[in-house]
């Protein structure tokens, strides 16, 4: 009788122990999909100077730094071309990168170059494939404020993003 009594408990044990385990099974595959949806519903929220507070994710990310990019690449002028290649270093993918924005902002400063570049709306394109963003628009150049170019451009520009931050790559312009 003992013996049975002992077995009884243990089937008890077993039948309560058996019920809490799936009730910690459903609770797990509930937190499963709570992670899941969540994290492909999740945007980035990314500061630019002057530290405005956006909400973006993928290809608007994307767009929104090649855009910050564009404009410290392409409109300058001696006075600030220092502050700009700087800003511009701080997120080159290669020395090499960095060297010719370096170079390339004494070389201005030294000739006196003053350029803006104003883009057209509707114009910018991102190939996901080759990682480039291009984008048309009116180049005026300067030189001791003599007009040397004034012409309608594509400028295109390469990124890499990088757990996040995104890196210059490069950039020129046809």
């Amino acid at each position: 009788m003992k013996y049975l009594e002992i077995w009884e408990n243990l089937r008890e044990q077993s039948r309560i122990l058996l019920i809490l385990v799936g009730f910690l099974l459903v609770v797990n595959l509930a937190l499963i999909f709570i992670v899941i949806s969540l994290s492909l519903k999740r945007e980035i929220v990314v500061y630019l100077p002057p530290y405005e507070k956006v909400y973006v994710s993928g290809r608007e990310y994307v767009l929104l730094w090649a855009r910050y990019f564009t404009n410290l690449i392409t409109n300058f002028n001696p006075e600030n071309v220092e502050e700009r290649v700087k800003l511009l270093t701080q997120y080159a993918y290669s020395d090499d990168v960095k060297l010719a924005l370096i170079e390339e902002g004494k070389r201005i400063k030294k000739d006196r170059i003053e350029q803006v570049f104003h883009p057209f709306e509707g114009t910018w394109k991102l190939d996901p494939k080759t990682r480039e963003i291009s984008v048309k628009g009116r180049l005026r150049k300067e030189v001791g404020g003599e007009e040397i170019e004034n012409r309608t451009a594509t400028f295109k520009l390469y990124m890499r993003i990088i757990h996040g931050k995104p890196y210059l790559v490069g950039f020129k312009y046809e």
